[in-house]
């Protein structure tokens, strides 16, 4: 979806032979509509002009009203922008232009190998601030350390998103819990043994010595599950 920025108009007087100070005004507007796109405190960002034409660069005063991306996505690496301006004669002009945007966020990376199931902390985690123009997934949010883990095995320097990131397990293979079971109007208690590790909110297997039977059962917590179905 496009995301259209009126900017407060702007008029900067240039000698015909000094483009740069277009440019800079220019990418100085396109460097805030990247900030206010991704509306993220941790985050800035820096635009390279890599095509001006001539409608803008000839001239000796510019009034730039809009900046709009032209396409859809996050505005990352090459991009064209639509603007709409004043010229020196005071005649509205629309122009398309190309930069490159980089942008910089904290994250979280790892700092070391980091092993499937190990837990994440300050100490195998840092936030760091990288260029993230080229990276094609959204980094995690990571608010603290408490309860997470690694969902897989971590290279050093691998930026954390969603998928890297799990709940420790709170019911661990061969564990015994409490599975409550509601079918057709019946409600009881039955004794398993978990053939599976699990978080909050997972389904695992478990079997019963009572019943010889295996279930699948979500865990509510480290002593207590919930029937979904036999196996």
């Amino acid at each position: 979806m496009k995301l259209i920025i009126s900017l407060i108009a702007a008029v900067f007087l240039v000698s015909g032979s000094d483009q740069s100070s277009v440019e800079d005004q220019i990418l100085s507007e396109i460097e805030s509509y990247v900030l206010d796109y991704y509306e993220a405190d941790d985050l800035y960002t820096e635009a390279e002009m890599k095509w001006l034409p001539n409608s803008i660069s000839g001239e000796s005063s510019v009034e730039v009203t809009r900046v709009e991306l032209s396409g859809s996505g996050n505005p990352r690496g090459y991009e064209s922008f639509e603007l709409t301006y004043r010229n020196g004669s005071g005649d509205r002009e629309d122009a398309r232009i190309q930069a490159y945007i980089r942008v910089y966020q904290n994250v979280a990376v790892a700092e070391r190998q980091i092993q499937s199931g190990e837990e994440l902390n300050e100490d195998n985690i840092r936030l760091r601030q990288k260029d993230i123009s080229q990276f094609n997934q959204t980094p995690a949010e990571v608010a603290s350390f408490d309860d997470i883990a690694a969902a897989s095995t971590l290279r050093e320097g691998t930026i954390l998103t969603d998928r890297h990131i799990k709940t420790p397990p709170v019911i661990e293979s061969g564990d015994n819990a409490d599975m409550k079971v509601e079918k057709n109007g019946l409600r009881i208690m039955l004794s398993v043994s978990a053939r599976q590790s699990g978080a909050e909110g997972e389904t695992i297997r478990v079997e019963s010595d009572k019943t010889r039977k295996t279930y699948e059962a979500e865990i509510l917590d480290a002593d207590n599950l919930k029937w979904k179905r036999t196996l």
